[in-house]
């Protein structure tokens, strides 16, 4: 089972799908205004009625990963605002997958993935192609 899912994971893999959604995320800016409004909104996320969860993309990304976050979108030396008045999305991804580097090691690939995918839902939203709703985390 292993072997057949490896051997399907490579054959669907596609290198120039995965460069272009890299660059786009690197070309999609995310201004303060928005930061706020995200990690905000994660932070309500995790609160709403199942109801309202069921009609948003899932985040399992916890409190404590946000305020990592949030505190690497000041510090952080690579990522963070280091005097810019906006970052990436790839900047976002890279907050959030270095903020759930914090988790349990049961929990850190699982989250990481979904650190990724909501930063590419981010800048599918912002761009204008939101088809899952990410438009919510912004407002």
């Amino acid at each position: 089972d292993i072997y057949i899912a490896a051997l399907k994971l490579f054959r669907e893999f596609n290198p120039e799908q995965n460069l272009k959604l890299l660059e786009n995320l690197g070309r999609t800016m995310i201004s303060q205004e928005q930061f706020c409004q995200i990690i905000g909104r994660l932070r309500l996320y995790q609160v709403l009625p199942a109801s309202q969860m069921k009609e948003l993309p899932k985040v399992i990304l916890g409190d404590s990963n946000i305020n990592a976050a949030t505190k690497g979108y000041i510090d952080n030396p690579n990522f963070g605002l280091r005097g810019r008045a906006k970052i990436s999305c790839w900047d976002l991804m890279q907050l959030l997958n270095e903020a759930a580097k914090q988790s349990y090691i049961d929990k850190f690939l699982e989250r990481n993935q979904n650190a990724t995918d909501f930063a590419v839902g981010i800048q599918k939203a912002l761009r204008g192609e939101d088809t899952e709703n990410y438009g919510w985390f912004l407002g």
